[in-house]
């Protein structure tokens, strides 16, 4: 039996085990931090997870390691979750924001007397 991985044939026995143990390895890649403690991602992971320059990114610990979640999964994740109180389910985004701007600058700079 011979088994194709990339341009390798493999013939025997032993070499599956060299092709686990290479598509194991392969699969990691090391990254460097650097003096201000950032790291560059690995341009293949980038691509595949499909982030652009500027995307924000939730940074989690998890036992030994990081995880790094694109933060608009979670809001995607809460998207429906908090219920709109019944005073604002009739005013769009645009009119809340300005109600809110006006009350919090009325607040601000109201006379002291």
């Amino acid at each position: 039996m011979t088994l194709s991985y990339g341009c390798n044939r493999l013939k025997n026995p032993l070499d599956k085990a060299s092709l686990l143990v290479y598509t194991f390895l392969t699969m990691l890649q090391t990254v460097r931090i650097t003096s201000k403690r950032q790291i560059t991602i690995p341009v293949k992971i980038f691509n595949e997870l499909g982030f652009s320059q500027g995307d924000r990114l939730l940074v989690k610990k998890k036992d030994n390691s990081i995880m790094l979640t694109p933060a608009e999964d979670l809001v995607k994740s809460l998207a429906g979750v908090i219920k709109v109180p019944k005073v604002l389910e009739d005013k769009d985004v645009e009119t809340m924001i300005h109600d809110a701007k006006v009350e919090y600058f009325k607040q601000k700079y109201k006379s002291k007397k």
